[in-house]
């Protein structure tokens, strides 16, 4: 099946908001967030892209 990936960031108008999709988008985030210690990440929200990324 083709694949198409957007690499184009149209929504969020400033950089850092830019940059915190493309984070999201690579997957850092949830990575950065599961490196937590745990009783940090039980204090610690996190959005994630797909269901099923937020179930590992």
């Amino acid at each position: 099946m083709p694949t198409a990936i957007m690499a184009d960031i149209q929504r969020q108008r400033n950089e850092d908001a830019r940059e915190a999709v493309l984070h999201a988008i690579r997957g850092e985030v949830a990575r950065a967030w599961l490196g937590l210690h745990s009783s940090v990440r039980e204090r610690t929200g996190i959005v994630v892209l797909t269901n099923r990324v937020r179930g590992k």
